[in-house]
């Protein structure tokens, strides 16, 4: 028999290394099967988000293209008359001449949704202040002209009042003013002259967009998402009315969420926290001047402050305290209208002042409901009775021959607001000194670049420097970032900071340039103490918003002393970023850092 093959011993064989050397090998190749499994599920994890961010994409574009067509429409102007019902206004004629006839007596209204109404056009207030005056005034035809227009605040009531007040006859003005929307809704630090202008003057004619598109604001980055969760919130809080008295796509919500709501607004109605008035009396002291300066209304000029649903219900008043802190100081149902009162007679414009709130009140106190549900506007009663007592007023101002009384007048109801406190008359005369300090340095430093063109950053300082302000980088420094885009071209925040070395110093303004021109300007935000030196915060809210992000040149910081600076202008910042502050910190109190500066 032949012997049996044996296998070679030692270091290698027919079937590769044994031993040791097999046992490390066999090892790396098992290690080596899981990672090449890892790199295959995370290829294919970049495949579908590639595909799916191309697939939104494309979505988006062509969502965009479709907006763009078919939920934006441009409407011309005409120079003679105005169809109101195409510019989406809830007025009850639907059609405005320019010219008023001989025996008319015109009113423009303006607001936001509280003006415009929730009841369709014949029951909205306007038109029940035309209905009662007309029929008291037999020799006079009143017309109430209802531009009232919702998701509005200051510096849009000043757009549209200048525009409508240039273009059409008209002898007193009418502003609703709703604390809620107006003074807790401004956008911090915005000067008026830096508002956007809702109408579109071009070579003929002049435009103005309106529409779904319009209507929808620009919270998302896609406004696929922005439009989704308008058709959400619309079918999931469509209140369906019944009755024709009403507009369609009513939206009411429900208990707890409306709570909520209410008990946000309610941080207006404290007195230990009246510094957030402060960015909407800035915004509406604009308004007041140009109301003050108008001949043709010539001081005929009616405010009414309108009061959240809490103030006047008793009910959503013990929700609202039910949910408030612990600790938290008592509200005052009368502080939002002695507040914009205070600041009327101080500021000496020309302006009378009703608060609305302890009529409203005497009503739901006796078992009528004037407001709808949990919408927080107010219902066809409340337009009513809103109505009757503004007509009442106006005949005794302005239409004294009328001869108009309310005979169904609630008692306890007085539409005089609450002497000032000693706490709110100080307030006051701080912002008011704010205000007209930064009028002074807007006629200085603002005024002479409006419409100059600039070729680079140095031009600009020798401008700046030609009108008496004095560069001072070592000082005043500081960085503005980005933080993502929002809507078409608009930028969802800016996050930054503006160092001013001065002990006391007030927020600067900031100058924001475009392609060489001015954009806009704003009042820095909030004031830190950062080391003795004042840091001055841009993290407020969308104060920053601003067109067309990325053809943003140069931002300059300029102090109410005559000092200016450049500012740096960042990319996007991401979460995980550094913070500017930490890069720009002065090693001492006597040698701050150098100011970074964008390239000119």
């Amino acid at each position: 028999m032949d012997p049996q093959p044996t296998r070679p011993t030692g270091p290698t064989g027919p079937t590769g290394p044994t031993g040791p050397a097999q046992d490390a090998a066999g090892a790396a190749g098992r290690a080596r099967r899981p990672a090449g499994r890892a790199r295959r599920i995370a290829l294919s994890a970049l495949l579908f988000l590639a595909a799916t961010s191309a697939a939104i994409g494309v979505a988006e574009l062509a969502f965009r293209a479709y907006e763009r067509h078919f939920l934006v429409e441009e409407i011309a102007l005409g120079s003679d008359d105005f169809d109101l019902t195409a510019l989406k206004f809830n007025d009850h004629e639907g059609f405005l001449s320019a010219r008023a006839q001989p025996d008319e007596f015109r009113v423009l209204s303006f607001g936001d949704s509280f003006a415009g109404a929730i009841t369709t056009a014949p029951y909205t207030y306007a038109a029940v202040i035309q209905r009662t005056l007309d029929a008291a005034d037999r020799e006079r035809r009143v017309r109430v002209v209802n531009l009232g227009r919702g998701g509005t605040t200051f510096p849009d009531y000043l757009n549209e009042y200048r525009f409508w007040s240039s273009h059409v006859d008209h002898h007193a003005v009418l502003v609703n003013i709703y604390v809620g929307n107006d003074f807790d809704g401004t956008p911090p630090g915005v000067l008026a002259f830096a508002t956007g202008k809702p109408y579109e003057r071009g070579a003929e004619s002049r435009t103005i967009r309106v529409g779904p598109g319009v209507d929808v604001p620009h919270v998302y980055p896609l406004r696929l998402i922005d439009h989704a969760l308008a058709q959400y919130l619309t079918r999931r809080y469509a209140a369906a009315p019944t009755q024709a008295r009403y507009r369609s796509k009513l939206g009411v919500a429900n208990e707890p969420a409306y709570a909520r709501a209410q008990t946000r607004t309610a941080l207006m109605y404290r007195p230990t926290l009246l510094a957030r008035y402060g960015d909407g009396l800035r915004a509406l002291h604009p308004l007041l001047e140009a109301l003050s300066a108008d001949d043709q209304s010539d001081g005929r000029v009616l405010i009414s402050v309108a009061p959240p649903h809490f103030i006047a219900s008793e009910y959503w008043m013990r929700r609202v305290v039910e949910m408030e802190r612990p600790g938290s100081d008592p509200i005052d149902p009368t502080l939002a209208g002695s507040v914009v009162a205070e600041y009327v007679r101080r500021s000496g414009l020309r302006a009378r002042v009703v608060d609305l709130a302890s009529c409203l009140r005497a009503l739901e106190r006796g078992g009528e409901s004037v407001y709808y549900k949990t919408n927080s506007h107010w219902n066809v009663r409340g337009n009513e009775v809103v109505g009757k007592l503004l007509a009442e007023h106006m005949a005794s101002q302005w239409l004294p021959d009328s001869g108009f009384v309310w005979s169904d007048r609630p008692p306890d109801c007085s539409l005089e607001p609450a002497p000032a406190s000693e706490r709110v008359a100080d307030f006051v005369g701080d912002t008011l000194a704010s205000v007209r300090s930064l009028e002074a340095l807007e006629a200085s430093a603002v005024a002479p670049l409006v419409n100059r063109s600039f070729g680079s950053a140095r031009d600009l300082r020798s401008a700046l420097e030609e009108i008496g302000l004095r560069h001072d980088p070592e000082r005043l420094s500081g960085v503005l970032l980005g933080v993502g885009r929002q809507g078409w071209d608009k930028t969802a925040r800016a996050v930054g900071w503006v160092r001013d070395g001065s002990r006391r110093a007030q927020p600067p303004l900031l100058l924001f340039f475009q392609r060489g021109k001015l954009d806009s300007a704003r009042i820095a935000g909030p004031v830190a103490d950062d080391r003795n030196r004042r840091l001055f915060s841009s993290r407020v809210g969308r104060s920053f918003r601003i067109e067309n992000w990325q053809r943003l040149t140069w931002l300059f910081a300029v102090t109410r002393d005559g000092r200016f600076a450049q500012l740096a202008v960042g990319g996007p910042s991401r979460p995980g970023a550094p913070d500017p502050r930490a890069a720009n910190r002065p090693k001492s109190a006597t040698q701050p850092a150098p100011s970074r500066t964008a390239t000119p």
